[in-house]
C-alpha cells in the first residue's frame, strides 16, 4: 500500500499552500470559488478541501469534486479533494458506499466512548480501515475527555499510523495533537501537514498571523 497523499509532500508545511478546507457545502461560510479567488488574491499555489461526509451526504459529492477540478483549472490553483469522515461507535466510518475517488480522513466528532480503552480499540479500527488516508485534528476526542496517553498507548498509535502509511494533520483551530501525542508521532517522523480547518474568510487572516499562509 502507498498513500497517493504523499504525492503531495512539497506542499505539507509550505506558506504556499492552504490545507483542510471547508465550503458552503457544509459548515463553511464561503464557496468552492469564493475560495479559490482568496487563495490566488493570496499567491496561494495549492488549496487541499477536506469537506464534511457521511454516509448519506447532503450534497452531492461527484458535483462538488467536478467544482473543484473546473475552478482549479480557470484559476490556475493546484487542488485536491478530500472528505472528513467522522469515526463512528463501531469503528466504521460514516462515508458512502459508492467510491468517492478522493482523500479520505478520519475525524472524531461527538461522544465515542466514555472508557479510554474502548475509545483506542474504536480509533485503532477507524485508522486501519484501507480508505483512510490521514488522521485531522488528531485526539480531540482524548483532549474533550481530558485522557493522557501512556507510553505504551503512544506506541500502539504509532504503529497503527506507520502500519497504514498514515498522514495526520497539525491543526491549527484546535492546536492539534497535543503532547504526548505530538512528541511521539513527530519523533517517529510520522508524515503530517498543517491545516488551517478554514471555514471562512478572516481564518486566513488568522493564520497568516501565525505564519500558516502569505
Amino acid at each position: 500500500m502507498s498513500n497517493q497523499l504523499l504525492d503531495y509532500s512539497e506542499y505539507f508545511n509550505s506558506q504556499r499552500a492552504l490545507w483542510h478546507v471547508h465550503t458552503d457545502y457544509t459548515d463553511g461560510s464561503c464557496s468552492i470559488e469564493e475560495v479559490f479567488d482568496l487563495a490566488a488574491a493570496r499567491g496561494i499555489e495549492f488549496i487541499c478541501f477536506i469537506e464534511h461526509i457521511r454516509r448519506c451526504p447532503t450534497y452531492p459529492p461527484e458535483a462538488f469534486r467536478n467544482r473543484i477540478t473546473k475552478c482549479s483549472a480557470e484559476c490556475g490553483v493546484e487542488a485536491i479533494v478530500g472528505f472528513e469522515a467522522k469515526l463512528l461507535h463501531d469503528g466504521a466510518v460514516n462515508i458512502p458506499e459508492q467510491d468517492l475517488n478522493a482523500f479520505i480522513f478520519l475525524a472524531e466528532h461527538g461522544h465515542i466512548s466514555s472508557s479510554k480503552e474502548e475509545y483506542l480499540s474504536i480509533l485503532f479500527k477507524g485508522l486501519s480501515d484501507p480508505v483512510i488516508t490521514g488522521w485531522v485534528h488528531p485526539g480531540l476526542f482524548a483532549m474533550r475527555m481530558r485522557w493522557t496517553f501512556s507510553n505504551h498507548e503512544l506506541d500502539r498509535i504509532v504503529s497503527v499510523m506507520r502500519q497504514n502509511e498514515l498522514v495526520y494533520e497539525m491543526n491549527k483551530r484546535y492546536g492539534l495533537p497535543v503532547p504526548p501525542l505530538s512528541d511521539a508521532l513527530r519523533q517517529a517522523n510520522i508524515p503530517f501537514f498543517t491545516g488551517v480547518d478554514f471555514h471562512r474568510e478572516e481564518d486566513l487572516e488568522e493564520a497568516a498571523c501565525t505564519g500558516q499562509t502569505p
